[in-house]
């Protein structure tokens, strides 16, 4: 109900064809993601920012479809060249699939903003280093330890090094058994 509230008057990108540069405008949103897709980036006139008390009562009353997730981004004043992950809500059966769509959604917000790098804070134990090490995400500031992640990308964003990959292979006729290889665009 507050997401609406929120983004009340601005439009949801909803497909790749809608104009991704309005997330430029805006300083904070949400990407939905269900059923192994994303679904819609919607942004913010203001940010919202977590609490305990908003995880408390998230955890305790609101309903999450079983099979979605929701990645609350913001883009600090203080640092305009990073976006934090604020916030990660999932459904109890949301799919690895619905997760990686959210997390490539996420990438596409960095690459229309120009961010240099995407930050969060861990509070679940059960993420490990390897997991991280999958998304191209990394511990930061102490160590193996560290609740502090970062996901680099300095000018070279996934979208555009997948793409850079489609067309060598395309270029290079040799190459056409790696078709059908699978393209990491995390790395």
């Amino acid at each position: 109900m507050i997401d609406q509230w929120l983004s009340l008057g601005l439009k949801p990108i909803r497909s790749d064809r809608d104009d991704w540069s309005r997330v430029k405008l805006h300083s904070s949103g949400v990407i939905v993601a269900q059923a192994g897709r994303w679904v819609e980036v919607r942004m913010f006139w203001f940010p919202k920012h977590t609490t305990v008390w908003r995880v408390w009562w998230d955890q305790r009353f609101r309903q999450v479809p079983q099979d979605q997730c929701r990645i609350y981004y913001r883009q600090p004043f203080a640092a305009p060249t990073y976006l934090t992950l604020d916030y990660f809500v999932s459904g109890l059966k949301t799919s690895v699939r619905t997760v990686d769509a959210a997390l490539h959604a996420l990438d596409r917000v960095a690459e229309f903003k120009r961010s240099d790098a995407i930050v969060a804070q861990l509070k679940n134990s059960r993420i490990s280093s390897r997991l991280l090490q999958r998304y191209g995400w990394e511990r930061h500031l102490g160590g193996e330890t560290s609740p502090h992640i970062i996901r680099r990308f300095y000018g070279k964003y996934p979208s555009a090094i997948a793409s850079l990959r489609e067309m060598n292979v395309e270029a290079d006729p040799q190459s056409r058994a790696s078709l059908h290889a699978p393209v990491d665009t995390f790395r």
